[in-house]
């Protein structure tokens, strides 16, 4: 395939029927919506990030922004992942979807089944030890999910993992206050762990209000995963993600305050040929 082609066909997989293209990324980003039975909603730019919600722009999930800003926002808004493992040098870091430079380009796919109701992202890493990959879909009694896999090719492979979703925003930051305020949101913004750091809720400490008056805030964004390794770590911000690109290093984190909202898990696993299913969930208030 030349560097610079975009191929796309239906192909069946599993019970789905999808439009798979290979290449996306060597074309510009565009923009995918996700359909869904509820009140919720998602618009996928091709370069990583997203926007999504429950009702309308008042409710997003993550800073609502046109899309010339979606599609350049990836590095600190929507789904990440990190990956340490042995290499050819030592220890690698492989980043899936980072921008790559270098020459032969990333082997990458997007997926759209036929209802439009699962978008997809797939990527092998550059020496075809492992795939990666992770979809977005809705449920209307859970919210917004994101279903990753990582799986061997060949001989399994031990890893150090940091995966999960950038700049959640809590309620009560709307998109006037998210676009003029962002510094004075983010003062007023606390992250906090539950349930062993399977579950995080991002709220406000206060509602932001220019008046000598109390106003409390009562509502909160929630995030939680599944399907990880006993010893899975939470970190509700992105501020130790330089460290575990160092020496995959991190302290959980149960609380953190004035810092933009994250929630990432690290794991340390083997993969194999068949692989490991992880799951995260996002949700915001819902209409009375």
């Amino acid at each position: 395939m030349h560097s610079s082609e975009m191929v796309g066909a239906f192909v069946t997989e599993g019970d789905e029927t999808w439009y798979r293209i290979d290449g996306y990324d060597r074309q510009p980003p565009f923009l995918m919506t996700l359909a869904g039975d509820s009140d919720l909603w998602a618009f996928v730019s091709t370069g990583g990030s997203l926007a999504a919600g429950r009702r309308d722009a008042e409710g997003a999930f993550f800073p609502y922004e046109t899309v010339d800003k979606l599609h350049q926002r990836w590095p600190h808004t929507g789904p990440r992942t990190w990956i340490l493992l042995p290499g050819d040098a030592g220890i690698e870091l492989w980043e899936p979807f980072a921008p790559r430079m270098d020459e032969p380009p990333a082997q990458r796919s997007v997926w759209k089944n036929l209802s439009g109701t699962r978008i997809r992202f797939r990527e092998r890493h550059p020496a075809g030890a492992l795939d990666f990959e992770y979809e977005w879909f809705t449920s209307a009694d859970l919210g917004l999910v994101r279903s990753a896999r990582l799986v061997a090719r060949a001989n399994a492979v031990s890893v150090k993992v940091l995966d999960g979703v950038l700049n959640l925003l809590p309620p009560g930051v709307g998109v006037t206050m998210s676009q003029a305020m962002s510094s004075l949101s983010d003062a007023y913004t606390w992250n906090e762990a539950a349930a062993g750091g399977r579950l995080g809720l991002f709220t406000l400490y206060a509602k932001i209000w220019d008046r000598a008056e109390p106003k409390e805030s009562f509502e909160a964004l929630t995030a939680w995963h599944a399907g990880l390794p006993p010893g899975a770590r939470c970190l509700l911000s992105a501020h130790q993600v330089p460290s575990f690109c160092h020496d995959g290093r991190i302290e959980a984190e149960t609380l953190t305050r004035g810092r933009r909202g994250a929630f990432l898990v690290n794991f340390d696993a083997a993969i194999d040929r068949e692989g490991l299913n992880w799951h995260l969930v996002i949700d915001g208030p819902r209409s009375q």
